[in-house]
């Protein structure tokens, strides 16, 4: 039987974004971007020069929604690609030279599914090092993201069980786990946060405890397969990052 409730797949959080914000400016990124099954995937949460620019890959998508409902007085855009968001990256060339053309300096936020892209840690350094000083050259603020956990089962094989503690258990991975998955990307990310003098935040805590990390709060689904955020999840974890973005003294 049906334990939980919370979208699963992709269709529900594209059909969200879609219905509630604005195509992406300027132009030429509008024009480059990703589309899924008729949905354009480069939005934002009003009109006209975006404030703050998530930059990465699907990861960076799926932090939009709930940061833009947390955060209703800044405009906040995606522009994403499927690979790493570096400037030597030639997929991102039309992101990039539009970034470069930006009459007004930005908060842009960096990050990306870092165990599905990285093969070695020393191509994310390389990478975010060149980006991180391109983007500072420009005057922009860059913060660099953490990530979610990845789990071995999809979202929609956890909606049904005998009990919503089986579902959570099974839904669910160590925190061990998780700190195998973070090692992948972790220090680079504190290291450079030190060399370049930028922020640093990690985004997990919401969907983790001392002991594990989970799809599942209550009897709400939180993912839309094994390592994206469904409607719910976004909203919490967009209101943690935005939370922390906000308040300098939050307990980091």
């Amino acid at each position: 039987d049906a334990q939980l409730h919370g979208d699963v797949g992709h269709i529900a959080y594209h059909e969200f974004v879609d219905k509630n914000y604005f195509d992406c400016e300027p132009q030429s990124v509008l024009k480059a971007a990703l589309q899924w099954s008729g949905f354009l995937r480069c939005k934002q949460s009003k009109e006209g020069e975006a404030d703050w620019i998530l930059l990465g890959d699907s990861h960076a998508e799926h932090l939009f929604l709930g940061l833009a409902q947390a955060r209703t007085d800044t405009n906040i855009a995606f522009y994403i690609l499927a690979g790493e968001p570096y400037i030597g990256n030639p997929q991102y060339k039309i992101i990039f030279k539009a970034i470069e053309a930006l009459p007004k300096k930005k908060k842009i936020l960096l990050t990306m599914h870092y165990v599905e892209r990285l093969g070695a840690k020393s191509s994310l350094r390389e990478g975010f090092s060149e980006t991180i000083s391109f983007l500072q050259s420009l005057g922009h603020e860059v913060i660099l993201l953490g990530d979610i956990p990845r789990y071995t089962v999809h979202a929609e094989h956890c909606i049904f069980g005998r009990s919503i503690a089986f579902v959570t258990d099974f839904c669910s991975i160590s925190i061990f786990e998780f700190d195998g998955q973070r090692d992948n990307y972790e220090q680079t990310l504190i290291d450079l946060s030190y060399e370049y003098g930028v922020r640093y935040e990690t985004i997990h805590e919401p969907l983790c405890d001392i002991d594990v990390c989970s799809m599942v709060r209550g009897d709400l689904m939180l993912y839309r397969d094994d390592n994206h955020l469904n409607i719910e999840g976004s909203k919490i974890v967009g209101r943690y990052l935005n939370q922390k973005l906000t308040d300098e003294n939050f307990d980091r």
